[in-house]
Order: C-alpha cells, then sequence, then structure tokens
C-alpha cells in the first residue's frame, strides 16, 4: 500500500537550490515535502568520509546504484556497451546535496554568456538575459554568505555589494602569481567563495584548517548546517530522506504534472507525492534522467520536455586541467583554497 502526501510543493532533490527555495516558500506559508535520495549525514559521518578517502565517497557518490536493487533504473547503470557517468566524488546524495563537499566556489556567469549565439555563433542564446538574473545570483550570494571584493575588471555589473570582503591574498598571489599575470596583460583578482572572511550568520570565519572539502569547522557554507536545521523546526516542511523517485505522473491532458511516484530505499515502500506544483533540483544528470523515466504512452512517449530530442545531450562539464610547477623556493602557505584567480581568458572575445 502506497504512502499518499498531499501538498503545496513538492521539490526533488535536498541540494543547495532545492533547500534556498523550500525556505523561501516555507516562509511564505507554503508546505514543501523535499524529497532526497540520499541519507542524512552526521558530522561524524562527513568526518569519516574525509578520511576513509575516495573511495568510501565514491561509494556514497553511486548511492542510486549501490545501496539498494530496488533502485536501480534503466538510466542509472548502463548496459552492456552504454555509457557511465563516473565522476571522482563529484555527485553526492543526501540532505545537503553536492553542496556537503563542494570547495565555495561562487563564481557568477558573464553577461556574454548568455548570448553565445549572438556573440561568437556557438550554441544557442539563453531565453533570459543576465539583468533578469543577477537580482537572484545577487540573493543568493548573501544567503550562503559570500566573500569577495569588487576588484575585478572582467565582471558583468552587479546590483550591489558582496556580503563581506574577500580573504587576504597570499605572499604567493602578491609576490609571484599577480606579478606574472601582470606580465601576461592579466589581472588577478579574488575569488569569490562561500567561506567567510569574518563571522557571518553564526558561522566562524574560515580558521584556516585546510580541510576544506567538509570543512570540520563549519565555516564554508553547507546546507545541512546553514538552512535544513530551520526547515526541520517549520511546520510547513517535510524532508523524506532515503527517497528514490522514480517518476513523474502528468494528468489526464498531459500539460501539468500532478504526481511525483517514489520508493523508500531502505525498505522498498512506495510514496505518492500530490502536489500543485513540482521542482526538480537535482542537478545537471538526475534531472535529465527524471524526465526521462517519466515517458508515457502519451503526450511524453520519449520523456517530459523531450519533444525536440534533445534532454541530456550536449551536457557540459567543467573540465580542470593542472599544471605543476617548482620555482625553486619556499612561496609561502595559503587557506587552503586560491585567493587570486583571473577570469582574463574567460572574457577574451575569441574565447
Amino acid at each position: 500500500m502506497a504512502e499518499e502526501t498531499k501538498t503545496d510543493y513538492c521539490i526533488a532533490g535536498a541540494g543547495i537550490a532545492g533547500v534556498l527555495l523550500a525556505s523561501r516558500l516555507a516562509a511564505s506559508g507554503k508546505r514543501v515535502v523535499i524529497l532526497e535520495q540520499g541519507p542524512r549525514y552526521s558530522e561524524d559521518d562527513l568526518l569519516n568520509l574525509l578520511f576513509e578517502g575516495k573511495e568510501t565517497l565514491n561509494d556514497f557518490a553511486d548511492f542510486n546504484d549501490n545501496a539498494c536493487p530496488a533502485s536501480v533504473t534503466p538510466h542509472t547503470s548502463a548496459a552492456e556497451g552504454g555509457q557511465v557517468v563516473a565522476w571522482t566524488a563529484m555527485r553526492l546524495f543526501g540532505v545537503g546535496g553536492t553542496a556537503l563537499h563542494f570547495e565555495g566556489l561562487m563564481i557568477r556567469p558573464r553577461e556574454d554568456d548568455f548570448q553565445m549565439n549572438t556573440l561568437y555563433g556557438l550554441g544557442r542564446d539563453w531565453p533570459i538575459t543576465y539583468a533578469e538574473l543577477e537580482p537572484w545570483l545577487f540573493d543568493v550570494e548573501n544567503e550562503v554568505g559570500v566573500s569577495a571584493n569588487e576588484d575585478n575588471p572582467y565582471a558583468s555589473s552587479r546590483s550591489g555589494p558582496f556580503p563581506m570582503s574577500a580573504h587576504r591574498f597570499s605572499y604567493y598571489d602578491t609576490e609571484i602569481l599577480g606579478p606574472a599575470l601582470n606580465k601576461l596583460g592579466a589581472t588577478g583578482h579574488s575569488c569569490p567563495r562561500a567561506t567567510p572572511s569574518r563571522p557571518y550568520r553564526g558561522r566562524s570565519e574560515c580558521l584556516a584548517c585546510r580541510i576544506c572539502k567538509f570543512c570540520p569547522t563549519g565555516a564554508r557554507y553547507s546546507p545541512d548546517r546553514v538552512h535544513v536545521p530551520a526547515l526541520d523546526a517549520s511546520p510547513n516542511v517535510t524532508i523524506v530522506e532515503n527517497a528514490s523517485l522514480r517518476r513523474l505522473e502528468t494528468g489526464p491532458s498531459g500539460d501539468r504534472i500532478v504526481a511525483a511516484h517514489a520508493i523508500r530505499t531502505d525498505d522498498e515502500t512506495e510514496l505518492v507525492i500530490r502536489a500543485d506544483r513540482f521542482v526538480l533540483a537535482m542537478g545537471g544528470v538526475e534531472t535529465p534522467r527524471m524526465l526521462m523515466l517519466s515517458a508515457d504512452g502519451g503526450a511524453h512517449k520519449e520523456g517530459l520536455g523531450n519533444a525536440g530530442g534533445q534532454l541530456g545531450k550536449h551536457f557540459s562539464d567543467h573540465l580542470n586541467p593542472y599544471v605543476t610547477v617548482d620555482l625553486g623556493r619556499h612561496v609561502g602557505v595559503r587557506l587552503g583554497f586560491e585567493t587570486m584567480i583571473t577570469e582574463h581568458f574567460r572574457a577574451q572575445g575569441d574565447r
């Protein structure tokens, strides 16, 4: 017998996007159910993940495959000859999402990112402009607490200052990297980070422990430490962890989602969430996967929102090439993350 729940909003994914949206909805009096396919992690759990290394973390990153055979779907594990998304500790399922172990980078898009076809003849232009998105970017920066200076000559316009000033540049930044960039005609500037440079809304400033991945001090923003406790205390919000979303059901006309069907991965209990609105906040891989799993025999034979056959294609991740240089002398230490970067090369017309 399936458990049925009726609510105003059903949000799939308890990562940074889902948690922030739920916070605003709950504050406005809306009832919200959040479905999260991963577990809740205690501080001890996170420390164990940190100390046991990437092999253990990859087990959690593959949670959807490994936790329960019933949670495996056609779009989860590849069949023979299929394609596997095998990232090293990039995704983490659980209450807090991948932001449980992100490095706090909060770099904004540039205005020209929204006009790639018009300006560079690549891809398509966005259906919205930077100006339309900017107030929301500003809002998020204040919610999570971003440290940076307005010293980036390549950045697009802002509607207000950062919540707090940047972390101080290191000796390496000021004496080696900065001058080297200047010789290349580039400008070094602060790097926006969701790690406070001063106490911020109950969080301490960065304590320079240099274990940034899980930040044991609680300085770096993490949804489970900042927004989830308030959601747990709200009578309007229910967070259902260890719940694997299976499909979205549309109504008779096919133009509206009416229910989300999930299972509890611990006991395989079926869950049906009926809501006025549904939000998929599952990231760039899980969101299209779920839309494809929601294919039906009617108007959505190839998946929801896939009339053009492009759903799930053209995924673009951030590539990270590294170069290591031996300068032959001591270059000092850093906080554990970059304090000076440059967007010079990103801002060039030839990209």
